[in-house]
């Protein structure tokens, strides 16, 4: 499975209610590597259902773990 593919796994979940967490490896322009914490959550305001996402850089204490 792409990562596209995973991504709109998760995004579809989330606007179904369904808040998911997740680690993201994400590659910087300059190519190096970001390792993220993201959350994505449904909002509704005003009426109209929206995505909200955090991310973290976590790639510090990913290199602690390691």
């Amino acid at each position: 499975m792409s990562s596209e593919q995973k991504g709109q796994e998760k995004i579809s979940a989330a606007l179904g209610d369904s808040t998911q967490v997740f680690y993201w490896l994400f590659t910087r322009l300059d190519g190096n590597p970001v390792h993220s914490e993201v959350t994505l959550n449904r909002v509704i305001i005003g009426g109209k259902t929206l995505l909200q996402a955090i991310v973290r850089d976590v790639s510090e204490r990913k290199q602690a773990e390691d």
